[in-house]
């Protein structure tokens, strides 16, 4: 358990289905937050052993594997597959605690994406595995499906729910913190990780903002009166929240060798919901809800960002990569899905700022020009640093991953992380430039 607290907590019962007018007031009391309420789990109770010590194993073999200095590579391969065909059938009976079960469901996805995408990456075969044994996809499936998700990794669970620090501190920052678990040992797969994680994290600290906003235009609606002074200190939290995260985005964007996240670390994080490369999807061993057919699944992508869908939909930030972001949903966790749709369907400020006028009837209170200008002049600052880190991400994507991606298109290898053919510059190019992200 580390020494800090997050910087709020949300409950993960809390209904998505309440009634919209009350579900603003009702996540507030909640002290809403985008992370689970403590720290992961770093190790699981000695009954599951030998799915934390192949955790351990796993990535020293992968790593050697993938060595272009290895002279021993199929030894390795063949070692890395014995190790998780051996692994125990486990009953989860024993994983009672919510923490628990994530750190099992991260340990059993790694074991999952490692067993279907390392014959490919190795260059052992020429396409990756149609199936994933049972003593891997029987537990994976039980469990995910209690949080009712789909059984493959997710941004939650190798960002949100795969960190440590290294020293006991309230500093929560890049230099204090690793990962708990990978595919490979690499600096790149760390630091890539740890990225999203901190966008969550200091993401977090807009939540409470967003929604207090809300709960004013809210009030707005009831004739309370216009609280133009306290939306714009709240629209200066989610800022200066968007600042922090530009400013991390940069420092461990600079740490990244994406070259070798791109040829190494990339592959292991994707789904199988390309049928280029799984024609018939990827049967689930013994998971009887499935009937041996085979399963398409997304793999973690940026759709699944709760940091943007909260910032799109307060903002009313609209664009085609919508319908992907509610797709993207159903691979979420349940507290981040609260938050999203507390805010989706409340009150849009942006159609305040563009509809408003001083004087009018349907306000209670007459509102001087100057708090208007006052509110614009905050909301435009949110549109420009959400802009700003759009665009940094834009660059990554343009300069190094692009590149990488039509070298591979080249050879007919075509990969994808959210279903669709990877266009991933040509979609943030439209969304940076979508009207909606334009300066009121």
């Amino acid at each position: 358990m580390t020494l800090f607290t997050p910087p709020s907590f949300t409950n993960n019962n809390f209904n998505v289905f309440s009634n919209n007018l009350n579900l603003v007031d009702e996540v507030l009391v909640t002290k809403p937050s985008l992370l689970l309420k403590e720290s992961p789990l770093e190790r699981l109770p000695h009954h599951y052993i030998s799915w934390e010590n192949t955790a351990d194993i796993l990535p020293k073999l992968i790593s050697q594997i993938l060595d272009k200095q290895s002279c021993n590579k199929e030894h390795k391969y063949l070692e890395a597959r014995k190790l998780l065909e051996n692994l125990p059938k486990y009953e989860i009976n024993h994983l009672k605690a919510e923490k628990e079960r994530h750190r099992a469901i991260l340990l059993l996805g790694i074991f999952a994406h490692a067993w279907v995408w390392l014959p490919y990456v190795s260059g052992m075969a020429d396409r990756p595995e149609h199936f994933i044994p049972e003593q891997i996809s029987v537990p994976l499936h039980q469990l995910t499906e209690i949080f009712a998700r789909p059984p493959i990794l997710t941004n939650s669970d190798l960002f949100d729910n795969n960190w440590k620090q290294n020293t006991l501190t309230e500093d929560v920052s890049i230099d204090n913190l690793d990962i708990l678990n990978g595919f490979i040992e690499n600096d790149a797969e760390k630091y890539f990780y740890l990225v999203y994680f901190l966008m969550t994290w200091k993401g977090d600290l807009a939540i409470q903002a967003m929604l207090e906003i809300q709960k004013s235009l809210q009030e707005i609606r009831l004739a309370d009166g216009v609280f133009l002074s306290k939306i714009a200190e709240n629209l200066d939290v989610i800022a200066k929240s968007l600042e922090e995260i530009r400013k991390n985005l940069t420092q461990v964007f600079s740490k990244i060798n994406k070259e070798e996240w791109f040829n190494k670390v990339k592959y292991f994080s994707l789904g199988w919901n390309n049928k280029e490369m799984f024609p018939n999807g990827v049967v689930y061993k013994g998971v009887k809800a499935y009937n041996e057919q085979g399963q398409f699944f997304n793999g973690p992508s940026g759709f699944q960002y709760s940091v943007f869908q909260c910032l799109d939909a307060f903002l009313d930030v609209k664009h085609e990569a919508y319908i992907n972001q509610v797709d993207a949903r159903s691979y979420m966790p349940s507290n981040q899905i609260t938050i999203i749709n507390a805010i989706e369907n409340s009150s849009k400020l942006r159609t305040l700022l563009t509809e408003f006028k001083v004087g009018d009837e349907k306000f209670s209170i007459n509102v001087d020009s100057k708090s208007y200008q006052g509110v614009t002049a905050s909301y435009n600052n949110c549109i420009r640093q959400l802009k700003n880190i759009r665009g940094l991400h834009f660059g990554v994507v343009s300069k190094y991953l692009t590149k990488m991606i039509l070298q591979e298109l080249e050879d007919k290898i075509i990969l994808t992380t959210g279903g669709q053919e990877n266009n991933h510059e040509q979609l943030l190019r439209n969304i940076i430039n979508h009207p909606t992200t334009q300066a009121i």
